[in-house]
């Protein structure tokens, strides 16, 4: 008869079965297929863990079909509630449950998701509900794809492991988004209780407006082949003073690369002189020149007027697209990148 995971396991517990297995005490799990439980730079089963340290407790251990392993089960929950590190088996740099550990062979850990990336993943999430794709899917195998040549956009190519947004760690982010969603939750289940700020505050963003995530998301991957885009980790000082759009980092260098084209905006700066002689502020009317006198003169900021999301990578930036803007960050904060209007 099969006994289920006892209440009261504790993280003596725990380490007392990790010393059993040290010591090659016999029980009848098998080795992991898919996670390892990451303790002091070595690897264990989680469900051969659990199992004798429920042993602990009801004097005996549990077997292999008393209970189940995986993501969303008790076995994990016990682990996480008792503060330990569970990670990918194939990608030992992802961390499932808990928080990174530093792993022997030295294992490089691969950077926390961007807001650009967990955009596309969140858009995946709500296209295929209520079926929710398997682990081996062509769906998360083109995911893990996308994510990587956005990935050789956002990181430098030291920062990335060989391992970068696999289907298991991509996979697992959008069981990360379960833990948001009512349509799961309402159920009883949990789903993975452990993940960034940066996925609450995506998923508040977009899950009430799928359209406008999928058009986000696609505004993204239909830049990646854009040469004006070649990576958005060069030159980190080109954004400072200016904060990243909800759209993502991506699509905010795409919109500052535009604004500062400089022939573009010469242009429009001289096609406002020759029709109005001046250079004036195209939502308030501010004119530098009048205000500041001869210091003033020519002076005006161009800023893109299309939303972010719009700018995909079949348009190109029109003198039309630029707008004549009096922006003092101090009295009205830093530029964003959404569309300015009067």
């Amino acid at each position: 008869m099969a006994r289920d995971i006892p209440e009261g396991i504790h993280r003596e517990h725990i380490i007392a079965a990790i010393h059993d297995l040290d010591a090659g005490v016999h029980h009848r799990f098998g080795d992991s297929t898919h996670y390892d439980l990451l303790y002091e730079g070595r690897r264990y089963p989680p469900k051969a863990v659990v199992g004798l340290a429920a042993g602990k407790l009801l004097g005996d251990a549990l077997g292999p079909y008393d209970f189940k392993g995986g993501l969303e089960s008790k076995c994990f929950r016990v682990l996480e509630a008792n503060g330990f590190t569970v990670v990918d088996k194939e990608n030992g740099a992802n961390t499932v449950l808990g928080t990174q550990e530093k792993q022997s062979g030295g294992e490089h850990r691969n950077p926390d998701w961007t807001r650009d990336e967990m955009i596309v993943a969140l858009n995946l999430y709500l296209q295929s509900m209520p079926r929710f794709p398997a682990k081996n899917s062509s769906e998360i195998v083109q995911l893990s794809e996308t994510l990587n040549r956005l990935g050789e956009k956002l990181f430098r190519p030291d920062d990335r492991s060989a391992k970068f947004r696999n289907p298991n760690g991509v996979y697992m982010k959008l069981m990360n988004f379960k833990r948001f969603d009512p349509a799961y939750t309402s159920q009883g289940r949990v789903g993975l209780s452990r993940g960034n700020s940066g996925e609450e505050e995506v998923w508040n963003e977009f899950h009430s407006d799928p359209e406008r995530c999928a058009e986000v998301a696609r505004a993204i991957v239909a830049s990646l082949d854009e040469p004006e885009l070649d990576s958005a980790w060069v030159d980190p000082g080109m954004d400072d003073g200016f904060e990243e759009a909800p759209e993502g980092r991506f699509l905010t260098r795409k919109h500052l690369v535009r604004e500062r084209n400089r022939k573009l905006v010469q242009r429009k700066v001289a096609r406002a002189m020759s029709e109005s002689g001046t250079l004036e502020c195209e939502v308030c009317r501010f004119d530098f020149a009048v205000a500041y006198g001869s210091r003033g003169i020519g002076f005006i900021e161009c800023h893109h007027t299309k939303p972010i999301s719009m700018l995909d990578g079949k348009s190109t930036t029109r003198i039309e697209d630029l707008g004549e803007r009096y922006l003092n960050r101090i009295l009205f904060g830093s530029a964003r990148g959404y569309m300015l209007e009067a």
